[in-house]
């Protein structure tokens, strides 16, 4: 190695003399003499050019005679040494290859293509497993791994060294141009395996056909890289190197492959196991939390790489209205349609899917995901148009709205169950009736009675209020009717696809939101018929005065006293249920067209009896007055 350092420092000499030389001349030229320093006259020394020039042809002739020696040694010795190293118990590989370098290197360029040729197939068959059914000799990977570095970055260079030569041009296409690609697809992979490197992956991945960049940046993100902030170095790594929108084109792939990965490939590349799921604000149902499967979880994370620069949030979109059809369409039916039966409605409380999709919105979405979409989109040829921008908003603001509509039912759920239309009312026996004692501690008895019922009834009415609102208004908007079909980059079917499962979505929903819109102002208005003839009991004759002054105080849903206090009787809710049966039969709210004529003969009959219940109501309160 001495030796070669001393040829190349000779070869180097002489190539600076060559230089200087050169460099020289220019100076005595007088044009650039006076270009640098304005001077009429040039430098002296002109007329020993052509003895200069003798003289550096003479060593030249003479350096060549000694290099050429030089080489024909170098090169026996580097024979003798390999056939040594063959025989050695040693890695073969350890020496020869770079052996081999050095010679190509000292014969000529024609070698240098030779060299890279060969190793390159060498080098490719050790990555694709060959090496062992070949004659090549297989290479740890200590050594495996400096030598690829070390010729791709021969290769570039030779590529680049060829630009303009259009005889170097065509020797590299045709001995080192069918292997490029390979090579540097090799060495992206080497970087992929090694996260210290993740860096480097898109530099070297933009040297690859588009194509190939696609397929291998899509594969890497969707299974390595997990964390945020990996995943906020990648896109800015690809949106540095990559063509304008490529970094979306891949982002789409990541996130469309994972949420149509099945689960046994999933569980396969042990994806599911590096993500958790995030910790959610206020009480938590553990046995809910616990039914969410790692690979909802899996999916779900694969959403927030559209989220992590607002101006792919467009796209955030059309994923996110992808995995809510799925966990939606994922939940359990309410019932089978041959005995469906109100009472043993599916009201879809406790449905894992359901809580999935609630999850999703809550703790992987952005919050401002809707208002951001349309104000800071990317334009580019991958970019969503406008108009099918506005659509994916529409349908998933659809899909909020029966996420949304359910919450404010299983709020309603929650506090009816808990809050008694009966309140406790003690008349206090230690004092004389008719006595000062005894009308004091009646009134105090009063007062603490019209307090608690106030209370219960003012949890229950807002409940109430908000549930009837949310899950009526959902079936007067013509819930997803609206919506254009349009693909979503899945393939020439995904328009189709899409098409299906919103249709499918209707069908599973909507009768399952009248039945509970119906629940909650059928049994509110139990409730307020309960809570009133408690009263009634308590108080008889005084039961109108006590029943005012529940109802008086303000109002936090309307302001006005007569609108409320209507609210505290039951036949304002009995009314407002059957005037469900004006939504349902409007054929531009769509909604008997997604219900069974089971479904629409039960909706019938719980109408009648609420009639009738409507009636007996009216006829008791004119025979009390």
């Amino acid at each position: 190695m001495d030796a070669l350092w001393i040829y190349y420092r000779g070869l180097q000499a002489r190539f600076m003399e060559m230089v200087y030389h050169s460099h020289n001349n220019a100076r005595r030229s007088l044009d650039v003499r006076q270009h640098y320093y304005q001077s009429k006259y040039a430098l002296e020394g002109a007329e020993y050019n052509a003895e200069e020039e003798e003289q550096l042809r003479s060593t030249e002739e003479m350096s060549r005679l000694e290099e050429g020696t030089f080489i024909h040694r170098f090169r026996e010795q580097s024979n003798s040494n390999a056939r040594m190293v063959s025989g050695s118990t040693q890695s073969a590989g350890d020496s020869t290859e770079w052996y081999s370098c050095m010679n190509a290197f000292l014969t000529g360029t024609s070698d240098v293509h030779g060299y890279l040729k060969s190793t390159i197939e060498s080098l490719l068959r050790d990555a694709n497993g060959d090496a062992l059914s070949s004659s090549t000799v297989v290479r740890d990977r200590d050594e495996y791994e400096p030598l690829l570095r070390f010729v791709l970055h021969l290769t570039i260079f030779l590529e680049s060294f060829s630009q303009g030569h259009e005889q170097e041009r065509q020797r590299f296409d045709s001995i080192i141009g069918p292997r490029r690609n390979d090579l540097l697809l090799t060495y992206v992979h080497q970087l992929m395996e090694q996260k210290p490197l993740w860096e480097f992956v898109c530099l070297y991945a933009s040297l690859l056909p588009e194509e190939s960049i696609v397929e291998a940046i899509s594969n890497f993100w969707a299974v390595a890289v997990v964390d945020e902030k990996d995943r906020r170095m990648a896109l800015k790594l690809a949106h540095d190197y990559f063509g304008d929108g490529l970094d979306l084109v891949i982002l789409r792939n990541v996130v469309r492959s994972s949420i149509g990965m099945s689960t046994e490939d999933a569980d396969a590349m042990g994806i599911a196991s590096l993500l958790s799921l995030p910790e959610g604000d206020g009480q938590i149902n553990a046995a809910l939390e616990n039914s969410i499967s790692h690979d909802d979880v899996r999916k779900m994370h694969s959403v927030r790489w559209m989220c992590l620069v607002e101006k792919h949030y467009s796209d955030a979109l059309v994923c996110a209205n992808m995995l809510l059809r799925k966990f939606l369409l994922a939940m359990a039916p309410s019932d089978d349609n041959s005995t469906f039966s109100y009472n043993n409605l599916n009201d879809w409380t406790g449905d894992s899917r359901l809580h999935t999709a609630k999850v999703f919105l809550k703790r992987f979405l952005p919050a401002d995901l809707t208002s951001v979409a349309m104000s800071s989109k990317c334009f580019n040829d991958y970019s969503l148009s406008d108009d099918d921008s506005e659509q994916y908003l529409e349908e998933h603001e659809g899909l909020i709205q029966i996420l949304e509509a359910h919450s404010s039912y299983e709020s309603w759920k929650s506090v009816i169950v808990k809050a008694s239309p009966a309140s406790s009312f003690t008349v206090d026996v230690r004092f004389q009736e008719g006595s000062t004692e005894r009308e004091v501690a009646m009134n105090m008895e009063t007062m603490r009675y019209i307090k608690q019922k106030k209370e219960s009834a003012r949890l229950l009415l807002h409940a109430a209020n908000l549930a009837r609102d949310s899950l009526v208004n959902m079936l007067k908007d013509g819930w997803l009717l609206d919506v254009d079909i349009i693909g979503e980059g899945m393939g020439n079917d995904s328009a189709a696809v899409r098409k299906k499962e919103i249709t499918s979505l209707q069908s599973k929903c909507l009768p399952t939101i009248v039945f509970l819109a119906f629940r909650v102002l059928y049994d509110t208005a139990q409730w307020m018929n309960e809570f009133g003839q408690d009263v009634k009991n308590i108080f008889a004759e005084n039961a109108g005065e006590v029943l005012s002054r529940i109802c008086r105080g303000g109002s936090e849903w309307d302001e006005d006293e007569e609108v409320t206090n209507r609210l505290y009787l039951s036949s304002t809710w009995y009314r407002e249920a059957l005037l469900l049966a004006n939504i349902v039969a409007s054929e531009s709210n769509g909604v008997t067209a997604s219900m069974t004529k089971k479904e629409l003969g039960e909706f019938m009959a719980k109408l009648t009896d609420t009639n009738i219940r409507l009636l007996k109501e009216e006829q008791d309160n004119l025979r009390m007055n």
